[in-house]
């Protein structure tokens, strides 16, 4: 039915009582609008029911939620039930101070995970997430010397690793950028947040009682003008280096509570993965286990940092003579004192700049070549 002096249409709404009414359209906007309100509210007070229900160690109620995180097609309805999630798996295991190891040697761990996206993404691509999040994990445990076991029943632990991702590349802003780069767009830049921001928690159990967990630090925003195209929509978002960059101060955080201080030479030294070494090694203090990772790490970056932390003259002399990347060698003469050995580095290094360094450091010594 139209008004003709309005030109607005109406429509027709069946009541529960069989009868018939008019609505105006804008009354019905409004309905509508308050019927989403009602059922949002609704549907959170489920979750938080499901919390409850979950965090009291009901397994149903967290898979419900778990189902709610990864089926649900509203976005806001799945961040709501994984964080809650989340939430409850960190109450459940509450976070340690050991300074005591408390990992006995011999003991298998399972590795679980459940890896939860605010986006949508196909199934292939969740599972390839998954599962390099999972060769992740296992590959820090193995460099504490861990072995992964294959099923429940031949593991004497489980880590279990809760964590939701969000892509935020869409979030930007525009700057003034001063210098030669700002170029004819009138010296706008743009100002990039994390491809993906994490958050979840990682927790371990021994003999099915709780031992530690830690749960994931969400980065901050990067302020840092970038040029060129963003990612055009947050399913582009690589999703799995940002993962890799979230779980590594994690897993570090575990190794002291699980092996204790120990953990940290033994994950810079041995992890498969440079973020874990690149993480641990910059906790690392120990002066032979920095001297190892400076003459032996396959990384040019991390044997670099590794020479920055040096006192040990010795190895900084076998660096600065024997490393193959310049840049390396270049700080190790930085750091020696010896006048003999600066003396010949500043005549028989292949780098120039690596000799001049060298003829500098014999100058600042009083010792000019």
């Amino acid at each position: 039915m139209r008004h003709a002096a309005s030109g607005i249409m109406d429509f027709q709404v069946k009541l529960p009582e069989w009868k018939m009414m008019v609505i105006p359209r804008g009354m019905l906007a409004r309905g509508l609008l308050l019927g989403l309100a009602w059922h949002a509210a609704m549907a959170a007070a489920d979750i938080d029911r499901l919390g409850h229900a979950c965090g009291s160690g009901k397994k149903d109620a967290c898979t419900q939620l778990v189902s709610i995180a990864r089926n649900s097609g509203d976005e806001p309805l799945r961040r709501l039930a994984a964080e809650r999630l989340i939430k409850e798996r960190a109450r459940a295991c509450p976070s340690t101070t050991a300074e005591n190891p408390i990992w006995r040697q011999g003991q298998r761990v399972l590795v679980n995970s459940e890896y939860l996206f605010e986006h949508e993404l196909d199934a292939a691509r969740q599972a390839e997430i998954a599962k390099a999040g999972d060769r992740f994990v296992a590959g820090a445990l193995l460099s504490l010397g861990v072995e992964t076991a294959r099923e429940q029943d031949s593991a004497q632990a489980v880590v279990e690793t809760t964590v939701f991702g969000s892509a935020r590349a869409w979030i930007f802003s525009q700057i003034a950028v001063d210098g030669p780069r700002a170029g004819p767009a009138g010296g706008v830049g743009i100002v990039a947040y994390p491809d993906v921001a994490w958050k979840g928690v990682v927790t371990v159990r021994i003999a099915g009682r709780c031992v530690c967990s830690e749960t994931l630090q969400e980065e901050a925003p990067r302020r840092g003008p970038i040029y060129g195209s963003l990612r055009r929509k947050p399913s582009d978002a690589p999703f799995r280096s940002d993962l890799e960059s979230s779980l590594a101060p994690v897993m570090i955080r575990l190794g002291k509570e699980l092996f204790g201080a120990a953990a940290i030479a033994r994950m810079a030294r041995n992890a498969d993965s440079v973020k874990v070494r690149e993480t641990a090694l910059a906790q690392l203090r120990d002066q032979a286990a920095l001297a190892g990772i400076a003459r032996n790490d396959t990384n040019e970056h991390l044997r670099f940092a590794a020479v920055r932390k040096l006192t040990n003259q010795a190895a900084l002399v076998e660096v600065a003579r024997n490393e193959p990347s310049y840049s390396v060698r270049l700080s190790a003469v930085q750091r020696l004192a010896d006048p003999v050995v600066l003396s010949d580095i500043a005549g028989s290094d292949q780098n120039p700049e690596v000799r001049r360094e060298a003829q500098l450091r014999l100058e600042k010594l009083g010792k000019p070549r």
